[in-house]
C-alpha cells in the first residue's frame, strides 16, 4: 500500500513540473509574439486613419494660432503670447507633460476653450478628434495644475497704499490705509437633489463665493464653495477664522472696503446705511452733507471690485449662465429648440467639487494674464515674484489682526465703534475739503488756467521754431540739440525754459488746444437759404393779411432778459397799480433767476476744478524723473527712444515705474537689445 501511495505521490509532481513547464512555454511564445507585432507596427508606421486624425488636429491648432488676428483670443480667451508663456510655465515646472500623443499645448487648449466658451464635451472631443475620456481627464489635470499657481500669481493684498489711491485725490489721503475691497458674487452650481435646499437661495441654487481684490482689479484672496443660501458675512468670518495663510489677511489699522452687506468692524468699513450710496443714485446730483460725499467716494473706490467680477465672467463664460443673444432672438430659440438642446438650459454638469475648483481656477488665470499681459483689452494692469511654491510664507505677521480669538458682545460693540468713529472723522475730513474747495475753488481755476495758458504758447512756440518738426501720432516737436541750442544762445530768443517741451511727448495736447487753443470755427457747414432750397425766387403763402403772424389778435410776448430789459412803448402803456405789482414780479423772478444761475455755476467750477487736480496729478509726471535717473547708464538718445516707448504703452510704465532700479535697467537693456 506504501509503494503505491510513494507512486501516486511521484506521478502528480511530475504531472505538475510538466503543467508549469508547458505554462512557461506558453508566456514565452506569447511574448515573443506581442514582440514581433509590436515591431512589425513600428515598422509599418501610425495607420492612414490615426495619420489623417493627426493632421486635423494639427490644422485645427494651426487655425487658432495663425487665423484671423483675433482668433486665438476669441477660441481659449487670451492672446498668444500669454498662452505660450503660460504653457511654458507649466512644462518647465512639471506641472503639466507632453504625453506620447498628446503635448502641452493641446491639453492647456481644450481646457481653455471648455472655460471660456462653457463649451461641452462632445464638442471638444469632435474639435480635437480625442475620446470623452481622454477630454475629461486631461480637462481634471489642467485645473489642478492651473490651481497650483495661485501661490505666484495670486497673493494676499500686502501692506501698502496702493498706488491708484495715492495717485487720485478723491481718495488719498482719506483712503491711505485702504488694502482692498471685497464683495461676494453667485455662480450657478448643479447639485444633487439631496443637497439643493441648502444651495437654493434668493438668486437660484447658486454657490456663493467671497473674494478680495486691489484697486489694480488683481484678485488677492478667494474663497469659494459656500452654500448659496449663505450670508455674505457668515462667509466673511469663516475667511477670517482660517489659519494663515488659508485665511483673509487683515493688518492692523489697515482696512477692506465692503458694501452694506457687511458691518463696520475692525478691517472692514462700509457705506453709511440709508443714504444714497450706488454711482447710479448720484448721476447728475452733487452731494448735500458729509454722508452723501464719503458714500459717493466709497462706491466709486469700491465699484474695482465689480469691475474685476465683470471681467471675470465676460473672460469665462463657464461661470455665467446668462444666453448672449438679444431678446426676440432668445424667444426664437425655444420656440425652436426642444428638451434636446442644452442651449435651454446652461447650468453645469460637473461634479461640484469640479464646480469650486473652476471657479478658483478662472481667478489665478485672471491674475495671470493681468501680470504677463497687462495691455489685453479686457484688463488694465503689479509684477508679481516668479517663485513658485504653492503658498508662500507672509510678511510682518506680528501686524494682523488675530480673528481667530472670540471676543464677547460688549468688545465687539465697543471695536465696531471705534472704526465708526474712523468712518465719521474720514467723512468728515472730505466735506471740509469739499467746502473748502467750493470756497476758493474760483481762484484756484483762474490761476490753474493762467498757468495752463502760459504751458501751451510755450508749446505752440516750439512748434513755430525754424527747424522744428512734429510728430502727431506721439505729440512731439522734434528738433536736433544743436539746433536748439543755437536757439537758446540767440539774444532775440530769451525764453530758455522752452527746452523741456522739445523732443518729449506734449501731455494733454490735443485737449489743451481745444480748451485754450485759437477759434477752431471754419464755417464748414454753413448755407444760406437759397443755397439750401436751389431756387432764387421766393414762394408766394397768400395773403398776409391772413396770416396769423399780423393778426391783431395775437399776442406780443416780451422776454425779460438777465439785464432786466425793458418791454416796448406800445406794451407799458397800462395803469399805474397794475405797473408797481409787475415790477415787483419781474424783480422777484429775477432774484431767483440769479440764485439758479449762480448754483449752477457753483456746480461747474466744482467740476471743473476737480478735473483741473487730476490733469495736474497724472502718472506721467513722475516717468520722466524715474527714467532719466538712469543716465549715468544709459545715452540720452536712449532713454529718450524708451521713454517715447513707455508713453504709448501706459500699463509697461506703471510697472517701469514701481520695480526697483535693477528692474528697471533690466527693462531698459531689454528694450535696446530688442530695438538693436
Amino acid at each position: 500500500m506504501d509503494n503505491d501511495g510513494d507512486c501516486s505521490d511521484e506521478q502528480s509532481v511530475i504531472n505538475m513540473i510538466q503543467g508549469a513547464a508547458i505554462s512557461v512555454l506558453i508566456i514565452i511564445i506569447t511574448v515573443i509574439r506581442r514582440m514581433q507585432a509590436r515591431r512589425k507596427s513600428i515598422r509599418s508606421g501610425p495607420s492612414k486613419e490615426k495619420r489623417r486624425r493627426e493632421r486635423a488636429r494639427i490644422e485645427h491648432i494651426s487655425r487658432i494660432y495663425n487665423g484671423f488676428s483675433d482668433s486665438c483670443v476669441n477660441y481659449i480667451r487670451m492672446r498668444s503670447g500669454a498662452f505660450a508663456k503660460l504653457a511654458s510655465i507649466m512644462r518647465n515646472n512639471n506641472l503639466l507633460k507632453d504625453s506620447r500623443n498628446i503635448t502641452v499645448e493641446e491639453q492647456l487648449i481644450m481646457t481653455l476653450n471648455i472655460m471660456g466658451h462653457k463649451s461641452k464635451n462632445r464638442i471638444v472631443r469632435s474639435h480635437f478628434i480625442r475620446s470623452g475620456e481622454t477630454v475629461s481627464r486631461y480637462f481634471n489635470k489642467v485645473l489642478q495644475a492651473i490651481i497650483c499657481l495661485r501661490g505666484r500669481y495670486m497673493r494676499q493684498a500686502p501692506n501698502d497704499i496702493p498706488q491708484e489711491i495715492i495717485n487720485n485725490l478723491l481718495y488719498y489721503p482719506y483712503f491711505k490705509d485702504c488694502i482692498g475691497m471685497i464683495d461676494g458674487t453667485h455662480i450657478d452650481a448643479m447639485l444633487p437633489i439631496n443637497l439643493v435646499a441648502r444651495f437654493r437661495g434668493r438668486k437660484g441654487v447658486t454657490q456663493n463665493v467671497l473674494a478680495a481684490c486691489t484697486p489694480n482689479k488683481l484678485f488677492t484672496y478667494v474663497l469659494a464653495g459656500w452654500e448659496g443660501s449663505a450670508n455674505d458675512y457668515r462667509i466673511l468670518q469663516d475667511a477670517l477664522s482660517r489659519p494663515q495663510p488659508h485665511g483673509l489677511r487683515v493688518y492692523d489699522g489697515k482696512y477692506y472696503l465692503c458694501d452694506a452687506g457687511y458691518p463696520t468692524m475692525p478691517g472692514f468699513i462700509s457705506p453709511y446705511r440709508g443714504v444714497r450710496y450706488h454711482l447710479k443714485e448720484h448721476s447728475g446730483k452733487t452731494p448735500k452733507n458729509r454722508r452723501e460725499l464719503f458714500n459717493l467716494r466709497h462706491s466709486s473706490l469700491r465699484s474695482k471690485i465689480e469691475s474685476t467680477f465683470g471681467t471675470l465672467k465676460n473672460r469665462f463664460k463657464i461661470l455665467c449662465a446668462k444666453p448672449h443673444y438679444p431678446f426676440p432672438i432668445q424667444v426664437d430659440i425655444v420656440l425652436a429648440c426642444t428638451n434636446r438642446f442644452k442651449i435651454l438650459c446652461a447650468k453645469p454638469h460637473y461634479p461640484f467639487p469640479i464646480q469650486v475648483d473652476i471657479v478658483l481656477a478662472c481667478t489665478v488665470l485672471h491674475n495671470f494674464i493681468a501680470t504677463v499681459d497687462p495691455s489685453d483689452e479686457l484688463l488694465n494692469d503689479d509684477e508679481i515674484n516668479e517663485d513658485i511654491d504653492g503658498e508662500v510664507a507672509f510678511e510682518n505677521d506680528t501686524n494682523l489682526v488675530d480673528f481667530t480669538q472670540n471676543q464677547t458682545q460688549r468688545e465687539q460693540t465697543e471695536s465696531r465703534n471705534e472704526w465708526k468713529t474712523l468712518r465719521d472723522d474720514i467723512a468728515w475730513a472730505m466735506w471740509v475739503d469739499y467746502c473748502d474747495m467750493y470756497n476758493h475753488g474760483w481762484d484756484n481755476v483762474m490761476h490753474r488756467i493762467k498757468t495752463l495758458r502760459t504751458r501751451f504758447r510755450d508749446m505752440e512756440t516750439c512748434r513755430n521754431l525754424s527747424g522744428a518738426g512734429w510728430d502727431d501720432s506721439t505729440k512731439t516737436v522734434i528738433m536736433d540739440p544743436e539746433c536748439l541750442d543755437r536757439w537758446i544762445e540767440d539774444k532775440s530768443f530769451k525764453n530758455a525754459k522752452l527746452r523741456q517741451y522739445v523732443n518729449k511727448p506734449l501731455r494733454h495736447y490735443d485737449d489743451l488746444a481745444l480748451i485754450i487753443g485759437d477759434d477752431q470755427a471754419t464755417g464748414q457747414f454753413a448755407n444760406d437759404a437759397w443755397k439750401k432750397f436751389s431756387r432764387s425766387e421766393t414762394i408766394n403763402l397768400g395773403d398776409e393779411a391772413n396770416s396769423p403772424m399780423h393778426s391783431p389778435q395775437s399776442t406780443q410776448v416780451h422776454i425779460v432778459d438777465d439785464e432786466d430789459t425793458p418791454p416796448p412803448k406800445e406794451a407799458s402803456k397800462i395803469s399805474s397799480s397794475k405797473a408797481k405789482s409787475s415790477s415787483a414780479k419781474v424783480k422777484a423772478r429775477k432774484t431767483n433767476l440769479d440764485s439758479e444761475i449762480m448754483l449752477k455755476m457753483v456746480d461747474k467750477i466744482d467740476v471743473f476744478s476737480t478735473n483741473m487736480k487730476c490733469v495736474n496729478m497724472h502718472w506721467t509726471e513722475k516717468l520722466s524723473t524715474v527714467l532719466y535717473a538712469h543716465s549715468h547708464d544709459f545715452t540720452n538718445a536712449k532713454l529718450d527712444t524708451y521713454y517715447r516707448h513707455l508713453f504709448m504703452n501706459e500699463h509697461e510704465s506703471r510697472l517701469f515705474m514701481g520695480i526697483s532700479s535693477d528692474g528697471q535697467k533690466e527693462m531698459i537693456e531689454a528694450f535696446l537689445n530688442k530695438e538693436d
